[in-house]
């Protein structure tokens, strides 16, 4: 079955390492430390890819097997702050990073992520749609920041406004 055949795969490749911890192959980590996730042994792999990330702390995509990993041992904060620490620069890490913040709901995160993300690919109508959904969600969900920006104009002032905000409707529909 597909079980053993993991489970197998697991024990080969933890043989492969040295007993004496000396060895770094990132390629053998990392598809271990996949091997564990897949097995459900999320904290072998997150064990595993902090080991990696200490002698290679490069490896982007062992930044987002730890996020995986860690979300599925049910530490968002701790999934969140392995991308942090190496998604700046680095689009991949940015665009992971950012639907994890949408995951968590943290909009502003979102937000603020794909504006990083929208400087590598300006010309990307995807990121800047989902730039502008995290917006329209923080809106949504916490009214007082427009309220806040619509109660700034005094009597005096609100003929003559000083911008315009961006119209947004979401509808909703269901079936019963």
């Amino acid at each position: 079955t597909v079980d053993n055949a993991v489970r197998q795969a697991i024990e080969h490749l933890e043989k492969a390492h040295r007993a004496d911890g000396t060895d770094r192959d990132v390629g053998l980590d990392l598809a271990l430390s996949r091997l564990y996730m897949h097995a459900g042994e999320n904290q072998k792999a997150a064990d595993l890819l902090n080991r990696v990330l200490e002698y290679e702390p490069d490896a982007a995509e062992a930044y987002v097997l730890l996020s995986r990993a860690e979300t599925a041992l049910g530490h968002p904060e701790r999934a969140i702050a392995a991308l942090e620490e190496a998604a700046d620069g680095n689009p991949p890490l940015l665009a992971t990073l950012a639907e994890l913040y949408e995951s968590q709901r943290k909009w502003v995160e979102a937000a603020h992520t794909y504006e990083q993300l929208s400087e590598f690919n300006p010309t990307s109508t995807d990121i800047k749609t989902k730039w502008a959904a995290a917006f329209d969600m923080f809106n949504l969900l916490n009214p007082d920041t427009i309220l806040g920006y619509n109660q700034t104009y005094t009597a005096t002032t609100w003929l003559n406004p000083t911008s315009v905000m961006t119209a947004r409707t979401v509808k909703i529909t269901g079936q019963f």
